[in-house]
This record gives structure tokens, sequence and C-alpha cells, in this order.
């Protein structure tokens, strides 16, 4: 293991969940929404307390810190606790405060108390236990408190420069998949499949759920691709982009979906068809395309009836 004051971007350790201190103020978050600790808690309850980057795609490595002269009497001497293995083999309980982890840590001290509980420690699979026991950190002093969530600011800035947030199109793709694979058997895919099956299935909201099933079973492929290519070219979660999931999420780019509130005639009228709604991807795309920057606004579900009704007087 290297010494901390020569390993320049820190040294990784491997520590045991217990070492990881749980207080909000050893990280930079302070406060765990409720829907984020539900999918953080439910994560670690299936496959465990992921942080081996090395083993694993895809997951990152947690970023300690031992705590600053403000926040322990003696930091320089917990620093030689995180540096000399042989010497000190465990650093002290509650030890090791966050730059990054402080969520999944708490959550994965909840699923550890959940099990205990329970009396489910039997239970676990081999795996789950080992993430537990041993728990991959990059470790690295900070001067002071600003230092620290100055770091924490770079790794967050970092990760969403280089990471978009997934999309409804994202879950299209991988709705694709499934069906090819056969998942619920390929025939039968499309009928057993809904919004709560695609929610459940990969853990995301409803409006992205609702969003994704749409795209999938319940408009055209026209209607998708013209889409798809409007995602691709200028994005989604963006002010400059033109679609928002709680507009894909509506039904009035579905077949046999309808402007709600009109009357009798009015609403058979209106009624999506296949080719109603192919006219309606080209009339999105050409409006978007031809509206000058400033001018453009993304489609939300309010303006859904003013497009769709539009289309019998264009």
């Amino acid at each position: 293991m290297k010494a901390l004051s020569k390993a320049g971007d820190g040294a990784p350790c491997c520590l045991r969940l217990p070492q990881l201190a749980l207080h909000p103020m050893s990280g930079s978050a302070g406060v765990i929404e409720n829907p984020t600790m539900r999918t953080l808690l439910g994560r670690v309850l299936e496959v465990g307390f992921q942080t081996d980057a090395d083993a694993i795609q895809g997951v990152e490595r947690l970023a300690s810190r031992p705590a600053t002269d403000k926040e322990h009497p003696d930091a320089t001497k917990m620093v030689a606790n995180y540096c000399d293995r042989g010497s000190n083999p465990l650093a002290p309980a509650f030890g090791l405060c966050h730059t990054k982890g402080w969520k999944r840590t708490v959550a994965a001290n909840l699923a550890m108390a959940i099990v205990q509980e329970c009396g489910l420690e039997t239970e676990l699979p081999d795996a789950v236990k080992a993430s537990f026991a041993t728990v991959h950190s990059l470790i690295r002093p900070v001067k002071d408190l600003w230092d620290a969530v100055e770091r924490a600011r770079l790794i967050t800035t970092a990760s969403t420069m280089t990471r978009r947030p997934v999309n409804c199109f994202n879950h299209l793709h991988q709705l694709r998949l499934l069906a090819i694979q056969g998942r619920s058997g390929a025939d039968d895919f499309t009928k057993e499949w809904n919004q709560k099956q695609v929610q459940a299935a990969f853990k995301i909201g409803p409006t992205e759920a609702a969003a994704a099933s749409n795209l999938a079973f319940e408009t055209t492929p026209y209607m998708v691709s013209k889409l798809t290519k409007l995602a691709e070219e200028f994005g989604m979660h963006n002010r400059y982009g033109p679609l928002h999931h709680s507009a894909l999420a509506s039904r009035l780019l579905c077949t046999g979906g309808v402007v709600g509130g009109l009357g009798v005639t009015w609403t058979t009228a209106l009624t999506n068809t296949d080719e109603s709604v192919n006219f309606l991807a080209d009339r999105i795309n050409c409006a978007w395309r031809r509206t000058p920057k400033a001018f453009r606004k993304p489609l939300t579900v309010e303006a859904w009836p003013r497009i769709t009704i539009s289309n019998i007087f264009g």
C-alpha cells in the first residue's frame, strides 16, 4: 500500500463497511431524497454494495477521506491508520468521511440493518455478503472542508460532462433487445408488456416508462424514427431539445389517441390513425427544424392538442 502523501490522486484501499462514517456531516450531499434511497436500497439488497470498479463494469469506486483537523483533534495520526496496513490492519470504526459515496454507504448500512432485523443473514448470497466485507475506496486526505467540497463538485461535474441521463429512447432500444432475445416470448412480447412492467423491469419512473411503452407498442414506426432522429440531433433533458418525457408519455401521439374534452363528432374525426400519426410526425419534425432557434419551444402535453387539431386544417 502506497503512503497517501505519495499517492497523487489518492491511494486505493479495501475497507469494511463499519469503517465508513454515516453522519450527514461526513459527506457533501447532506440529504437523500426518498426515491433515490429506495432505488439505492433495492439495488444493494439485490446485488450487494458494488464498489469494485476493476471487477464490475460501470461501477464507481467510493472516494473517501480521513477527517480534517476541524473534525478530529489529531487528523494526522488518523491518516497513518490508512497508510500503514501492516501495523494498523483496521482503521477506526466510522473513521472515514466521504468525498463521494455517502448516499451509497447509508443505503448499504440500512440494507444490513434490515437483513439483521429480519434474521435473513443466512439467505444472503455469498457475493452480497462479500460486497459488505470488502468495500473499495480511493482515499485521499484533504487540507480542509473547502477542499473536500471542491473535490466532490469536481467529481460530479466530470461524471455529468461525460454521461447523459438515460431517456425513453434508451429504454426503447433495450426493449427491442429483449424482444429479439425472446423475453416473455417474442410473439407475445408486445401484448404482455405494459407501462408498469416496463417500469418494474428497468426501475424507472412512471413517466419514462409510459413514454418508452408508447414508443415501443402504441405508435407507428415512422413516428418513432422521426422522434428518435430529433432526440439524436437535439438531445433530451435540455432546454434546446424538442422532446420531454411528459409529452411522449401522453396518448396523443399514439394510434387511437385523441384530444380530450371534445364532442362525439369531433372525437371520432380527431382520433389518431396510423396515417394521421405519420402526418403528425412530419409536422413536428418540419416545424421544429424550420423554426428559428430563439423561437423554438419543447413540445409539451399542452402543445399536443394544438398540433393535433391543426392537422385537419393543415
